[in-house]
Order: structure tokens, then C-alpha cells, then sequence
């Protein structure tokens, strides 16, 4: 008996089209975020009431209106527009589409959106919300498997058979737990923004290599059929692990493959490394296969995973009498399954025959795994990966949470630590979500700020001594825990905590701050700080027994917010005109950090005196113009002695041509002399320039390591340039208490170390008229000691 009447099949038929052009024209429609209409003009001002405003197009008996759409439709046609870009092409025309799914008048539901071609129907409801906000869909979730029932008799009756995917999308909403696990157990696909965002990047960079991949991400684990696929093969055994090589049509390999792309959409246990294509090279390979009937000898590597599918990998061998080799071969039957064969390496190879006439005309070779786990899917396409194209940065850092978690040097571990928080950090729903760069995730802030901040800051993260990480005061990560991964998880998941619902109380509070781009807070500069400032406070409010590693996030995030709001508001003040009183916006980069982290803890100290970092104290010091001018003269004065006896040694001994004995030193100063005088001369001013006088100190340094064994034969003491060594390691007081250090006694070539160290804050005073640069006053101590040592002087 059929489910439907014919009415009842015109009616639904009648919501539905696979007309190109009509689809081509509703698509354009559906991308633009503004309603259009034409009303006549004496209906206009009651438009106007209801929100419509004028495009400014009329014409003779009507008016062109517009209107912002709701939310909820820019969200639902945004779903659409992507079922669209996936290469269906029958699909609800409009909202008044309504399926029938029991037998009583009433057991209809409006659908959302029907996206449906030769193999699936997709069945997609909408939920989406102005804000971020939690959500309860316990009753309505409860409800589906009746619904669901009823919409595949529906499909089948009015298109035909199809496999029929219930799909729940959402916006802004934090679907819990009890709810993801009730759409799992029945077989619904949850896709929230991240998969959303994702599938975009798919479409973006695949094309229409896009459904394949798509198809793998909403059919994991589920056969395509029951028919595996039968191929010839070699079995054999490769770092003690087994292997086959088989040749293979491209097609069969796109339906069952699976790219494990580096973003938030993937699931966190699965070893995710890939980037995403790159469409030019993708098109490249297209054209090269098709026009010139190209093709590539080298092999995809591949892992079959078939513990997320009923079948697993069945090799049935011929027979191997009379071989020498340990190789054997037969026939492998492979699970006809969707998302069996991870693509570890030649995801480019095998989509750039997605599309083309050689899909199941051309064979491609082949080695597989099976069940590698994922350290070692990961380590094989990292040394695949690291000998041919280099990974980025980015990339890197957010996989050493997979790469080091359970290493055994802690040092790695904090690594992977700071990986995880990073990783987490993106998923929570807050301000992070959208705007941090994760994997393939091009965004706004860049993952090395926070990864730079969590590693510098003062009080969140223990700090390294060595290969050994210490405690240090309000740490949160305690070290005495005996199984590392298990403190490692608290702390990832409370760190991230921490900075997300900060930013959060930023983003609410402080909206117009937070909005500025570019400026104090947010910019990859502001984040640095922000977490900086987040780590200095928590160090002050530990000492002060305000808090400890077992106070809750919002108890700590409470303690913190007077000083906070403190920085905050004069951060806002300054954010309405854009005002740059401290002169830092110009900083870029690294320099950046420090200057800025500064400037925000003497806001915060300003308000509250008692709040003094040690490193605030110091970065003052740094701007101390007197401290900045003693230091220089008496470098200027180092620098002089340094010169007249590594010079006047190697006069001794070589003589008057000693340059001879220094080539490439003598060229690269000569050449610098030349330049000095080529440039001064371009400013109409004829000067001579030697050689000698554009050495570097680092040249005397070098020059003293090269000849420190070296012997003068007029005098009986050995080993010259020993004379400008001085001894770090230990120092002196004379009649006046005041320190120094031995000089000419230490025979180690560490002895000429020291100059190092001056040619370090040489470079530093020489940059103090800039915020970013300057001595501190412990390092002015330094300098008068090694001139006191050579000077035998105060």
C-alpha cells in the first residue's frame, strides 16, 4: 500500500525542482543577505514601517525595496547555497516544503532544506540564534526516528531509492552532550558552524572533488555496499609493519577515502595532519592528466581503518611455492565503506582525477596499512612531509599536542601542553572560535602569540631549568603529579577556560574595545599581552594567598577583574579616538611583546601600587635615560680597549700586514668602509673611512677564539690573546668591596666569552631611544665590573 496519495505527491513535487536555471537563479538569491521586492509606490511608506527601506531603483509604477534578512535565514540559505556549491541539483525551491511521516492528517513537518541527487537525500533542519547561547532539543531529538521513518517512505515514493541522511545544523548554539549523543544514536548527523566552515573550505579548495570528502564526513564508518572491492596485490612486510601494493581505478579510491584535514570540524582522537588543497595545483593536475594524457608512477599512501566498519581487510594469497622472496601475492578484498582509507600522503594525485574521463579508465599504485595508530600515521606523513615540502609553522605547532603528549621529555610535554590549550581554545564557543588560526584555519590571531605568551608568562605555565621544567609561584600546572597526562588534561582544559571566558568577559563588557581591530586587545600583539597580564596577576594574587592551583576558573577570573577593569577602561577611553599615548602601535612582532606587556602592567600599577612585577621594575629601568647614557660611555670605552689589544696582539704577532691573517674579516670590514664612504658621499660629504675602524666587536671576539692557542715566540709568555680573557665564573672584591673579575689568568677559550655579552648590550644601548630597547640596572652593574676589570678603576 503506498504512503502517499497522489495529491500528496503533487503537493510535495510541486516544492521541489532540479530546473538549472531556476536553482541558478534561487542560488544567487539565497548568497545575498538583503530581501528584495517591488511595490507599488503608495504602499511604500507602510514598508518603511516594517523595516524595508528603498534601493534607490524605480521605475514607472513601482518602487525597489530591501530588507535585512533574519538570522535564522541568512543561516538556513547559507546550508542551501552549500548543497548547492556540493553539486546537487534537485532541491526545495522555497519554506513550504512539507514532508509527511505518519498516517494521521496532521503528521507533517515542514522541511527546511531537501538536497538530494543520484545516490542520497539530505534532509537538513535549521536551528541558529543571534547569539551564542545553550540549547535543550531533548523533545524534539526524541521525536526523530518516527519523522525520519516517514521521510525516507516519502523519498522513496516521489524520487526513488536513496540513502536518506537526517542532518541537524546549527549556529551559535552549544548543543550538549546528552543531545549530540542522542542524534549519534540515531543515526543523525550533527553539523554545527565548525563543520559548516569546513565544508565551505572543502568546496572552496576541492571543487567538485568536494562531495567526496563530504560524503566521508557524513557517512563515516557506513557501507556503501556490500560488494567489496577485489584487487591484485602484493602483500609484504615494511618497518615491522605489513603492507600491500595494489593498483586500483581512481574512483573506487574517492568514494571510500577520507582526507584527515588539520581543523576544528574533525574529531580530536583522530591523528588530523593534512592541509587543505591548493586549487591551482589541483586544476594543474586535471589539465595535466586529461590534455596531455599524463600520469604519476609514484604511489598514494594510505591506512585502512577498518575498526570504525564492519569488514576488515581479507587477503587471500595464491600460492607462493617456488618464490625466494618474503612478498606474496593475491587477491585483497577491501571494505566497499565510506572513510576506510585515510589519504596519509598523494591527496593531490588522487583528486585531480575527480571530474575526469580517466576516474575508473586509469589505475593508480597503491601502499596501504591497516590500522596504523596515530602516532605512527602521523610520524609517516611528518617524514614524508619534512623531506619534501616544508610544513608550516602553524601547522607544526598545532600538531605537537598529537606529536608529544605522551613524550618522556617534559620539556616536549609542555610543547604539546600549550598545543592542547591552543587547540581547545578554538573550539570553545566564545570569541576565539571564529578568529584564531588552527591548522588550515586562516584567522585573525595567530597561535604563536598565545603559544609565546603561555611560554613567557610569569604565572601559568611552569618554567624550564635545563631539560627540567620547575614550579614556580602561581603556576598552575602542578609538577609533583605522578602520571603527567593526567595533569596535563586538567590544565589544558582549565587553562583554556581561563583565556576564553576572559576574552569573553572583554567581548561583553568591554564591546567597543573588543570590536577595534588592530589596536590594544584585539590584535595578536594584544593577545600576547593579555595572557601575559593574566599570568603577572595570577602570580601577584597567589602571593598575596588570594588564590591557589585549586581555585576555580570564575573565582580566579574574579580576583582579577578589579585590576582588569582598571587596564580595560583606559584602554577603552584611549580606543575612541584611536589614541597611541604610549607610542607602541608601531611595534611589530616579537619586539612587541615585552614593550607591550610592560606598558599594560604599569596601567594596572598605576591604580594599584602594591602590584610591582619584578619585570615591570626592570623594563622601567630599561627607560632610564641616565642609566642608558653611563652605560654607553662606558661601553664606548670597552669597546676601545678591545680594539687596541686584539689588534695590537695580532701586530705582535704578525706584523704590520697582519691584516693578511684575517681574510675574510678584513673583507667584509673593508667592504663596509666602502660602503660608509659611498653613502656619505651621496650626502655631498668626502670622508676616508678604514677598515679597522668598521670592525664589529663580534670580529674581535672571533678574532681572539681563532688565535687563542696561538704562541709569540719573543716572549715567554704563551698563548697571547689569553691576556683579554676574564673569568665569569668567579668573582672578586677589593678594598672597597666592590666587585670584579680576574683578568688574563683563565687559559679557556670561554675566557673571551665576556665580549659577547658586551657586544649584546652594546646592540641594546645603541636601540634606547626606542621603547623596545634598554639596560636594566643589573645589567649596568655588569658593565661596571668588566670596566672595573679592565680598568682596575670604580
Amino acid at each position: 500500500m503506498a504512503f502517499l496519495t497522489i495529491e500528496e505527491k503533487n503537493e510535495i513535487l510541486e516544492n521541489i525542482t532540479s530546473n538549472v536555471q531556476i536553482l541558478g537563479k534561487k542560488y544567487k538569491s539565497r548568497k545575498k543577505t538583503l530581501l528584495f521586492d517591488r511595490v507599488d509606490y503608495n504602499e511604500v511608506d507602510e514598508k518603511i514601517k516594517d523595516g524595508w527601506i528603498r534601493t534607490g531603483r524605480d521605475f514607472k509604477t513601482v518602487a525597489e525595496i530591501s530588507k535585512e534578512k533574519k538570522f535564522h535565514k541568512i543561516f538556513e540559505d547559507r546550508i542551501w547555497c552549500l548543497m548547492y556549491d556540493l553539486g546537487f541539483r534537485k532541491l526545495n525551491l522555497n519554506s513550504n516544503l512539507k514532508l509527511k511521516y505518519g498516517k494521521n492528517v496532521e503528521d507533517y513537518q515542514q522541511i527546511d532544506i531537501l538536497a538530494v541527487n543520484d545516490e542520497v537525500a539530505l534532509i537538513i533542519e535549521c536551528k541558529s540564534s543571534e547569539k551564542y547561547t545553550n540549547a535543550n532539543y531533548k523533545n524534539y531529538i526524541e521525536s526523530l526516528p518516527l519523522k525520519i521513518d516517514g521521510y525516507r517512505k516519502c523519498i522513496g515514493e516521489i524520487i526513488g531509492k536513496r540513502r536518506v541522511k537526517y542532518i541537524f545544523a546549527t549556529e551559535k548554539q552549544v548543543i550538549g552532550d546528552a543531545d549530540k549523543a542522542r542524534l549519534e544514536s540515531i543515526n543523525a548527523f550533527h553539523m554545527d558552524e565548525n563543520a559548516v566552515n569546513y565544508i565551505e573550505d572543502i568546496v572552496k579548495n576541492y571543487k567538485g572533488a568536494s562531495i567526496y570528502q563530504f560524503f566521508g564526513i557524513l557517512f563515516k564508518g557506513e557501507t556503501i555496499n556490500l560488494d567489496s572491492i577485489e584487487v591484485p596485490a602484493l602483500s609484504g612486510m615494511m618497518g615491522g609493519k605489513k603492507y600491500f601494493m595494489f593498483s586500483i581505478e581512481p574512483g573506487f579510491l574517492l568514494k571510500i577515502g577520507f582526507i584527515l584535514h588539520r581543523t576544528r570540524t574533525n574529531e580530536r582522537e583522530d591523528p588530523t595532519y593534512q592541509r587543505l588543497l591548493v586549487p591551482s595545483r589541483l586544476r594543474g593536475i586535471q589539465k595535466f592528466l586529461e590534455e596531455k594524457n599524463g600520469f604519476f608512477p609514484n604511489s598514494i599512501i594510505v591506512n585502512f581503518n577498518t575498526k570504525l566498519n564492519k569488514g576488515k581487510l581479507d587477503f587471500q594469497q595464491g600460492s607462493s611455492k617456488g618464490l625466494d622472496s618474503s612478498s606474496r601475492y593475491g587477491i585483497l578484498k577491501i571494505p566497499n565503506s565510506y572513510s576506510i582509507a585515510y589519504i596519509i600522503d598523494g591527496q593531490h594525485r588522487l583528486y585531480g582525477y575527480s571530474n575526469t574521463s580517466q576516474m575508473f579508465s586509469s589505475t593508480i599504485p597503491v601502499v596501504a596499512f591497516e590500522n596504523l595508530t596515530s602516532d605512527e600515521q602521523l610520524n609517516m606523513f611528518m617524514d614524508i612531509n619534512e623531506n619534501q615540502k616544508k610544513i608550516k609553522p602553524r601547522l607544526k605547532l598545532t600538531l605537537q599536542e598529537d606529536i608529544n603528549w605522551n613524550s618522556e621529555n617534559p620539556l616536549s610535554r609542555m610543547k604539546a601542553l600549550r598545543s592542547g590549550i591552543i587547540n581547545r581554545l578554538s573550539d570553545l564557543i566564545g570569541p576565539f572560535k571564529d578568529t584564531l588560526s588552527i591548522g588550515e584555519d586562516e584567522k585573525e590571531f595567530s597561535p604563536n602569540f598565545i603559544d609565546n605568551a603561555l611560554r613567557k608568562s610569569p604565572g601559568i605555565l611552569p618554567k624550564n631549568k635545563g631539560n627540567k621544567i620547575i614550579n614556580e609561584v602561581g603556576s598552575l600546572y602542578d609538577i609533583q603529579v605522578q602520571i603527567p597526562q593526567k595533569e596535563m588534561e586538567r590544565v589544558r582544559i582549565y587553562v583554556s577556560d581561563l583565556l576564553n571566558k576572559t576574552y569573553l568577559y572583554i567581548s561583553e563588557e568591554y564591546s567597543d574595545l573588543f570590536e577595534n581591530k588592530a589596536y590594544f586587545i584585539r590584535s595578536n600583539r594584544g593577545v600576547f599581552a593579555t595572557i601575559y597580564i593574566l599570568g603577572s596577576l595570577n602570580r601577584y594574587l597567589t602571593e598575596k594567598k588570594r588564590v591557589d592551583i585549586n581555585t576555580s576558573v570564575e573565582e580566579r577570573i574574579s580576583f582579577m577583574k578589579p585590576y582588569l577593569d582598571k587596564l580595560l577602561i583606559k584602554l577603552s577611553n584611549l580606543s575612541k579616538t584611536n589614541d597611541d599615548p604610549y607610542d607602541i602601535l608601531g611595534i611589530q612582532g616579537q619586539r612587541a611583546e615585552k614593550t607591550w606587556s610592560m606598558i599594560f602592567e604599569s596601567i594596572i600599577h598605576d591604580e594599584f601600587p602594591d602590584f610591582y612585577s619584578i619585570e615591570l621594575k626592570r623594563f622601567e629601568e630599561t627607560q632610564d635615560e641616565e642609566i642608558q647614557n653611563e652605560a654607553r660611555e662606558r661601553i664606548d670605552k670597552i669597546e676601545k680597549w678591545i680594539k687596541e689589544t686584539v689588534l695590537g696582539h695580532l701586530y705582535e704577532l704578525f706584523g704590520e700586514d697582519y691584516y693578511l691573517d684575517i681574510p675574510s674579516i678584513y673583507k667584509d670590514a673593508n667592504d663596509r668602509a666602502t660602503d660608509e664612504m659611498a653613502a656619505k658621499r651621496k650626502e655631498g660629504k668626502k670622508i676616508k673611512v678604514t677598515w679597522d675602524e668598521m670592525l664589529f666587536i663580534t670580529d674581535y671576539e672571533s678574532i681572539c677564539t681563532r688565535f687563542w692557542n696561538r704562541d709569540n715566540e719573543n716572549e715567554n709568555f704563551k698563548r697571547l690573546f689569553q691576556k683579554i680573557s676574564i673569568n665569569l665564573e668567579e668573582k672578586l672584591q677589593n678594598s672597597k668591596n666592590e666587585y670584579y673579575y680576574e683578568i688574563g689568568v683563565f687559559s679557556n677559550k670561554k675566557g673571551s666569552n665576556w665580549i659577547k655579552s658586551i657586544n649584546s648590550l652594546r646592540n641594546t644601548v645603541s636601540h634606547s631611544g626606542t621603547k623596545t630597547y634598554g639596560v636594566d640596572k643589573e645589567e649596568l652593574q655588569f658593565i661596571r665590573t668588566i670596566s672595573r676589570s679592565i680598568f682596575n678603576q670604580d
